[in-house]
């Protein structure tokens, strides 16, 4: 049978290329995957394969952890021409979410990409998990029919930004009076737990259910967390906005900085839209933060304050995204 199960120890060799050749887009080269992206990728894939017995462990504490990076990989000839991963969301128990959907050029049309949704489907509900998600690039109306003609649908949409590391820096801009800014520690869970549950819309919390046990992290979980990032391609540094009058958090901003050479930054927004006086701040922050390279951020249709600063200060809509959803309760 050409459909085999993905072997995180063994096949990020065999991914890898398969990612670079499949993530090609010949009428859309502004989709392609540019070469300091490859190189986030592999680091990353790179260290997942050395973090496997780690990840082993941490699911004595945590079963969600041996899921990580689970798959198929579809063959021909004795060759990978196609690929699937999945693994839950953060560890969320229960949504999982799809991500390398890749089949090469030459072996497209042949019902492969819907094996391997498919297979990975079946996976899900052997597990008993409830949602399966994907992001899928908007234009790509192939994709997006073929993960409809599966059950899925689209519940949120957004962007993704990018500024190159050429542009000059925008100006820093000063925190807005009546707000205070401390770092984000994982013992502050709490008020991110806060913070997500009263601003994220609906629609998407009915496929990305926002918990406390998605935000919560028992002391063996933070001492695996400490580890990882010790070894991780990136340091990360995140902060809380408080809004002094009323106490509360309304923004988490958070840098994921590159330690090696080439790659990317990549930058996170979450912003309470009751104080879109902070956005322009938080971008600015954020852009200050990680000078140097080139700076993605990914963001939500229903954060407009926050798209509309980025652009001003040099981001490009490099392409519009679809998350896309289904409720394997109602499916199966």
């Amino acid at each position: 049978m050409p459909l085999r199960t993905f072997n995180i120890k063994e096949d990020v060799d065999v991914m890898i290329p398969l990612i670079k050749a499949a993530f090609h887009y010949p009428e859309h080269d502004e989709w392609d995957l540019s070469a300091e992206e490859i190189t986030s990728i592999v680091d990353d894939f790179s260290m997942m394969r050395k973090l496997y017995p780690v990840f082993q462990i941490g699911g004595l504490f945590n079963p969600n952890l041996k899921a990580v990076m689970r798959g198929y990989i579809w063959e021909e000839g004795g060759r990978a021409v196609g690929l699937v991963n999945i693994s839950p969301m953060g560890l969320d128990h229960q949504t999982w979410v799809i991500g390398n959907v890749a089949v090469l050029p030459e072996h497209r049309r042949k019902g492969i990409a819907q094996q391997l949704i498919q297979a990975t489907l079946d996976l899900a509900r052997q597990q008993q998990i409830k949602n399966v998600v994907l992001e899928v690039i908007a234009h790509n109306l192939p994709a997006v029919k073929l993960y409809e003609n599966e059950g899925f649908e689209i519940y949120s949409e957004g962007m993704q930004l990018h500024r190159e590391a050429a542009l000059e820096a925008p100006p820093l801009l000063e925190l807005p009076e009546g707000y205070r800014i401390e770092p984000y520690r994982v013992r502050d869970w709490e008020s991110r737990y806060a913070l997500m549950k009263n601003i994220t819309p609906p629609q998407v919390q009915a496929y990305e259910p926002i918990h406390r046990k998605k935000f919560y992290k028992s002391p063996p979980m933070r001492l695996l967390r400490s580890f990882i990032m010790t070894v991780a391609p990136m340091s990360n540094t995140a902060y809380l906005v408080h809004h002094l009058a009323t106490n509360t958090v309304v923004a988490r901003f958070a840098c994921h900085q590159r330690r090696k050479a080439g790659g990317i930054n990549e930058i996170e927004i979450d912003l309470d839209p009751q104080h879109t006086i902070l956005a322009p701040y938080l971008v600015s922050r954020c852009v200050h933060d990680s000078l140097g390279r080139d700076i993605e951020l990914r963001i939500a249709n229903w954060q407009p304050d926050v798209v509309q600063s980025a652009l001003e200060v040099g981001f490009v809509n490099r392409a519009e995204w679809y998350m896309m959803g289904m409720h394997l309760s109602q499916s199966s």
